[in-house]
C-alpha cells in the first residue's frame, strides 16, 4: 500500500503510532516518499510480497537492508546497495529520501538490525537460494 503512495489503512497508522508515538504521522510521510521514490527509481520492478506474508521478498530484504546499512552510518555498504537496485541517475533522489527516513526513524528510536540479520542461504533441490529469516 505505502509503495503505491496509499497510506490510509487504519491498521497501519495505529501501528505507527505505537512504534514511534508522537512522530508517526512524519514517518509515515517520510517512508511514504522514500518507498515510492525508490519503486520509481528502480533499475527494475521490485518484487514486493502480500502484506501478511511473513517472508520476505530478496527485494524487501535488500531495502531493508539499504535502511540498516544507512543507519549504521556505512556508506560503502548503501553506495553499494544504490548502484544495485537504482538507476544510476536516480541515485541521489533516493538517496536523500533514504537519509530523511532514517532521520526520523532514529529519531523515534527505531533502528534495523544489521544487514546480515535479513538474509540467510538455503538449499532446495540442489539450489542455492536466498531467504529471509525473521
Amino acid at each position: 500500500m505505502l509503495a503505491a503512495g496509499r497510506a490510509r489503512c487504519p491498521a497501519l497508522h495505529r501501528d505507527m503510532e505505537i512504534a514511534a508515538g508522537a512522530l508517526a504521522g512524519e514517518l509515515l510521510a517520510v517512508l511514504s516518499v522514500f518507498l515510492v521514490t525508490i519503486g520509481n527509481s528502480s533499475r527494475r520492478r521490485l518484487a514486493v510480497g502480500h502484506p501478511i506474508c511473513r517472508h520476505r521478498t530478496l527485494d524487501e530484504a535488500a531495502v531493508l537492508a539499504l535502511i540498516a546499512a544507512r543507519q549504521s552510518g556505512d556508506g560503502a555498504r548503501v553506495a553499494a546497495h544504490l548502484r544495485w537496485l537504482v538507476l544510476p541517475e536516480r541515485r541521489e533522489a533516493v538517496a536523500k529520501a533514504l537519509a530523511a527516513f532514517a532521520d526520523v526513524a532514529g529519531r523515534a528510536g527505531l533502528r534495523l538490525a544489521p544487514p546480515r540479520q535479513y538474509m540467510r542461504p538455503m538449499r532446495e533441490s540442489g539450489v542455492l537460494s536466498m531467504v529471509s529469516v525473521g
